[in-house]
């Protein structure tokens, strides 16, 4: 297996970055922490495979698989709009993967516990004098 030149590296792994990025998002899995430039490194150390996802960097776009997502593989690398049907704001998610567009905003989780009425009972209303 050949190696890639730096700049190329790079460009892959920044790609892997945003899809890693967004799985997490949309379906969970593993994200890297902090900066993409060592994906770039093990890319161009010929590393062809991360947390299931396979990648080719002479090939465009150069995710080839997900073993463990491949629904979400169908619907953000192949876009296929059947894939998730459910996955809020997917043309948002390709965006951010294929054109290093702006993040989707993340969703707030759902209450646990409902929400406090401001307005308390006459009765349970206390004035301190």
């Amino acid at each position: 297996m050949a190696q890639c030149n730096r700049e190329n590296a790079e460009r892959v792994g920044f790609f892997l970055y945003c899809y890693m990025c967004a799985r997490r998002q949309c379906v969970g899995g593993y994200a890297p922490p902090g900066n993409p430039i060592w994906l770039g490194d093990l890319i161009q150390r010929s590393t062809r495979e991360f947390v299931g996802i396979l990648i080719d960097p002479d090939v465009e776009p150069p995710i080839m698989a997900d073993r463990d997502r491949p629904e979400f593989f169908r619907a953000i690398i192949e876009r296929d709009d059947t894939a998730l049907p459910g996955l809020v704001d997917l043309d948002a998610w390709r965006d951010f993967v294929h054109n290093n567009g702006p993040m989707p905003q993340e969703r707030d989780p759902e209450a646990i516990f409902p929400a406090r009425t401001r307005d308390r009972r006459q009765s349970a209303r206390m004035d301190v004098v």
